[in-house]
C-alpha cells in the first residue's frame, strides 16, 4: 500500500513536471513549494483539490496561513495527519 508521503510526493512531481519542470525534478521533502515559486496558484489550487479527493480535507485555496502549513511534502504530510 502506498504511504501519504509517497502520493504526495508523486502528485508534487506530477505538478512540476506539467509546469514544464525536467521530468527528473528532485525535490527533497523539505524543499519549499509556494515561498520558492515551484507553485503557481493555479498548483495550489490543484493541491487543495487533491486533499480534498484523496483524504476528505477541504482547504481553501486562497488561505494564506494554510499556504504556510502545506509548503512542503513534509508539511502537507503533517497537515493531513492533524486534520484526521
Amino acid at each position: 500500500m502506498e504511504s501519504n508521503k509517497e502520493k504526495i510526493r508523486e502528485f508534487v512531481q506530477y505538478l512540476l513536471k506539467k509546469n514544464g519542470q525536467e521530468t527528473d525534478v528532485n525535490i527533497s521533502d523539505d524543499d519549499s513549494l509556494i515561498e520558492s515559486n515551484l507553485f503557481d496558484s493555479l498548483d495550489i489550487a490543484e493541491l487543495t483539490l487533491f486533499l480534498e479527493d484523496e483524504y476528505d480535507i477541504y482547504t481553501s485555496s486562497s488561505d494564506n496561513e494554510v499556504f504556510k502549513q502545506i509548503d512542503t511534502i513534509n508539511l502537507i504530510e503533517q497537515y493531513i495527519i492533524s486534520q484526521k
